[in-house]
């Protein structure tokens, strides 16, 4: 998933004085893992100007002369082919101009040039040509326009970034696997703003009133069991391309900008987690309904391909055919362009698991499909209406924007929760100086509960909080778990070091080596895909970890290997057009059977290599690559052997090994085979890599010693006790200064906590099991178990403890 700090602000307006490393670490506070921080890279030498005059080039009917105002007293005479610049109502408006020295991001470097007989001092940039890594996602038209900006105050001649929204930092993050709510950037937003201690700012629902207008009936009798069906619709529309704020806004998160309308409509999807269709309601025939697909048929989609629709389905069809595969792609036939004059808006919230079988089986993996193959909750949906709404509202849309063609009963909160206060403090560890109740209920209000007394109700679309256990994690949220003070644990089983070293010290040692070589240290995602996990499997690991419910295929199973990461590291890296260099990563292997501590390294740059001498540094080769392996075996204090590999999946023939340390094969190393290459766009570049598996090694440096305590030869004799509280007034250490009176029970335990009522008062029993102490070598008689068992009701009745007899 992909926040963009721009549109977070456009709900914590304060967030744009919040560093981009806190906010990191307030995500990563709540749950949500952060892969990467995307910032754009500004080329000098463009700025701001006004388009003062556009006459045709002399020699050349496909050209253009323009003059172009770069300051106030300043003009520059630029040469374009853009043909969106011969609209008169660009005149004096803004354009962007790169100038004699700029370096564009695609390598062009700005001269003057004599272009058939006129001087060019510059260009007029499109939008491709200042950000050439989101060319797939520019609008048709926009790859060769030159960009032209509204609404800017005339004399500014400065930094351009702000209107484009390229001065925006995007964060690319993993969801919790059991928190698909948080696809809606509102509830996100709600938490983040409650770690950061900022103010929120949510849109409200409109009380203005709208009329009812359709276009076609809607037949929300067969709604296939929907959640929700249906949307709203807009009237005598005129359909322009959207200002390049939004437009910006929408790159940032990967989403291909198409009409002012569609745009907005992605706008709301973006915050409330809801995707919406949009279709040309003229183009609709008959009345439209959701229903499930009865038999085989295709539909030409949006992205101009044909999919196959098969029984089981969930569609939206009016009486010619399908119109949409619900959650997944609209139809064409429908499409909102250029010659629409009236909109609808289809909203459906339907089972996730239908949706997703069918995105996996026509192979789409679209905005849509990866928020629909998660379940919404009727809150979001009602968010999305609401918002949607309110974009359209104005005084120019007055009477041409209609009522909900459906009503939405959206339950506010979950199921009661008590609370006993105490407890929670006790699960976290915290004091009550450290968390007191007051602080218990503001936190969980500033999260969305609505909290009374020690009641707390979740906001209904917390499908994850169910027990008060749950709460506990809330709270931990906002205390920030890394500042809550460790407990000591205390063991008897001690890890002495070897008389040279000790294995913390070898990786410690080894990482500096490394380093010193010129590898930089990476650290990698451990959750991949299914298909991920087989490539580069070396050490032929089965019997994966795999993630129930997780929040994409993505991330559903525990990597058996390192390699393919590294690769997806230099993929990504190489596509931000970063300059390359070897890495490594040390990092446990997890399968059901095992648990192994991996070294990964790639080698693809030379070693010491200079940009000004080409010739100098070490390169990569067979040989190289055993002195690295040897370097690496060798700082454990082992030497390593080395196999011909003559047949290899993953390496080259002929130029592979395998490491051998005391006859036993531990890893390997080579050139690994161009064609497995092609899938992170490293296809014909040598890259060499090495996988360890450095567990044998580390167990050899470690040794265990233990102390061990006599069994006894009597068995345990021990007895329950129950008793309760009233739940306001749970004072357990009463009991347990009561047991600790006895000396005939050695130890006792906690085995149940729960809540209940008697005679319609909330209490809280407990059960605890106690251990007699036999102070003889013979078994104890039911007479002396007896003793204790009344000695302790008595002692009980004393501390005015209620006993469940």
């Amino acid at each position: 998933m992909l926040i963009s700090k721009k549109t977070l602000a456009v709900l914590i307006p304060e967030i744009t004085h919040v560093s981009n490393n806190e906010i990191c670490e307030k995500l990563q506070q709540i749950g949500i893992e952060v892969e990467a921080i995307r910032a754009f890279k500004n080329p000098d030498y463009l700025q701001l100007g006004i388009l003062r005059a556009v006459t045709p080039h002399p020699h050349d009917n496909h050209l253009y002369v323009c003059q172009v105002q770069i300051d106030k007293n300043k003009q520059l005479n630029v040469v374009t082919g853009a043909v969106n610049i011969v609209d008169p109502n660009n005149l004096n408006k803004h354009v962007i101009v790169a100038k004699k020295g700029a370096e564009l991001l695609n390598g062009l470097i700005i001269k003057t040039k004599n272009i058939k007989g006129i001087i060019s001092d510059g260009m007029l940039c499109s939008y491709v040509d200042i950000n050439p890594f989101s060319k797939h996602l520019i609008a048709d038209g926009d790859d060769t326009h030159a960009i032209v900006l509204d609404n800017i105050n005339r004399d500014e001649f400065g930094d351009y970034l702000s209107f484009l929204n390229l001065d925006d930092v995007v964060f690319e993050v993993t969801l919790p696997t059991n928190r698909s709510d948080l696809q809606s950037l509102i509830f996100l937003a709600k938490e983040l703003a409650a770690v950061l201690k900022r103010p929120i700012f949510l849109e409200q629902k409109t009380t203005m009133t709208l009329r009812e207008f359709y276009r076609f009936p809607l037949n929300l009798r067969n709604r296939a069991q929907a959640n929700f069906f249906g949307g709203l619709f807009l009237r005598d529309v005129a359909i322009t391309s959207s200002p390049w704020t939004t437009k910006g806004l929408l790159i940032n998160q990967e989403l291909r900008p198409v009409n002012c309308f569609v745009d907005q409509a992605n706008m709301v999807t973006v915050y409330t987690g809801q995707p919406i269709h949009c279709h040309d309601a003229d183009k609709i025939h008959g009345s439209v309904e959701l229903k499930l697909a009865t038999q085989l048929e295709t539909m030409l989609a949006l992205d101009n391909k044909e999919y196959e629709i098969k029984p089981g389905d969930l569609v939206v069809a009016d009486e010619q055919g399908t119109i949409a595969i619900v959650g997944i792609i609209g139809s064409k036939r429908t499409m909102v362009d250029n010659t629409t004059n009236n909109i609808f808006f289809e909203v459906v919230n339907y089972n996730h698991e239908r949706i997703k079988q069918t995105a996996q089986r026509l192979g789409v993996a679209n905005f849509a499909s990866r928020l629909m193959s998660k379940p919404i909750s009727l809150q979001a949906t009602e968010n999305c209406l609401n918002y949607l709404q309110n974009n359209f509202l104005n005084p120019e849309s007055i009477g041409k924007i209609s009522k909900f063609s459906s009503t939405i009963k959206a339950p506010a909160f979950n199921r009661k929760i008590y609370l006993n206060f105490n407890q929670l403090r006790e699960l976290i560890g915290v004091t009550k100086k450290q968390l007191n109740d007051y602080m218990i209920r503001n936190y969980l209000t500033s999260l969305g509960f609505k909290m009374e007394n020690q009641i707390a109700r979740a906001p209904a679309y917390r499908q994850d909080i169910t027990v008060w256990q749950d709460i506990s994690e809330e709270l931990l949220k906002i205390l920030d778990l890394n500042k809550i003070k460790e407990d000591e644990i205390l063991s008897t089983t001690k890890l002495e070091k070897h008389e040279k070293l000790n294995a913390y010290d070898a990786l410690q040692k080894l990482r500096t080596k490394l380093q010193t070589l010129g590898f930089h240290n990476v650290i990698t995602y451990q959750l991949i895909s299914p298909e991920r996990a087989r490539n580069f499997n070396l050490f032929g690991l089965s019997n994966l970890w795999e993630i129930k419910n997780p929040l994409s295929n993505e991330r559903s199973v525990l990597r058996v290997g390192l390699i393919d990461s590294l690769l997806r590291v230099i993929q990504k890296n190489a596509a931000y057009k970063n300059k390359l260099g070897n890495i490594f990563e040390f990092s446990f292997v997890k399968t059901k059977d095992s648990n192994q501590l991996h070294i990964a390294a790639l080698w693809l740059e030379k070693m010491f290599g200079s940009t000004y001498q080409k010739d100098q540094g070490v390169s990569v080769d067979i040989p190289a690559m055993k002195g690295l392996a040897q370097l690496i075996i060798s700082n454990f204090g082992f030497n390593c052997d080395f196999e011909p590999i003559t047949e290899g999946e993953y390496f080259t023939k002929n130029v592979g090994l395998k490491l051998v340390v005391f006859n036993e094969q531990i890893g390997y190393v080579g050139l690994i085979k161009d064609e497995l290459l092609a899938p992170y766009d490293l296809k014909g570049r040598p890259v060499y890599g090495l996988e360890i598996n450095l567990d044998r090694l580390l167990n050899s440096l470690n040794r265990l010693e233990r102390s061990y305590t006599p069994i006894s030869k009597l068995q345990d004799v021990f007895k329950d006790i129950t008793f309760s509280f009233p739940r306001d007034e749970s004072h357990f250490e009463t009991f347990v200064k009561a047991i600790k009176k006895l000396q005939t029970i050695f130890k006792w335990e906690l085995i149940s906590v729960f809540d209940t009522e008697k005679d319609g008062v909330p209490i809280t029993k407990y059960t605890v099991r106690y251990y007699l102490k036999n102070f003889t070598n013979t078994p104890l008689t039911l007479e002396q178990i007896k003793a204790v068992e009344t000695q302790l009701k008595q002692q009980c009745e004393l501390a005015k403890i209620a006993l469940d007899l």
